[in-house]
């Protein structure tokens, strides 16, 4: 991912706001975990159920430089978070920054 930001002009100097996503089991699972991801400094856009209502989907966003040791540890941090309230982490993305 930080390859086709930089393939695509992003100027990976500069913070991004980064959506980070999620899919829980229940309603409840999602709610846990966002406050854990408020604590970390994360920014809850939505929880709500998927298209077909079998489970729920989580989007976080925080503004950080995508920085490949940074972002690996994000992802460490994040598949144990999902992890502990039974979900799963699905990856991140971010718009191109001049």
């Amino acid at each position: 991912m930080i390859e086709h930001l930089k393939d695509a002009g992003s100027d990976l100097s500069k913070p991004h706001n980064i959506d980070f996503f999620f899919y829980f089991p229940d309603q409840a699972s999602a709610n846990a975990a966002a406050i854990d991801l408020r604590t970390l400094g994360y920014r809850i856009v939505g929880i709500a159920p998927t298209s077909d209502e079998s489970a729920w989907h989580l989007k976080a966003l925080r503004s950080m430089v995508p920085e490949l040791a940074a972002m690996n540890q994000s992802t460490r941090e994040l598949n144990a978070l999902a992890a502990r309230h039974g979900g799963e982490y699905d990856g991140w993305g971010t718009s191109v920054v001049d």
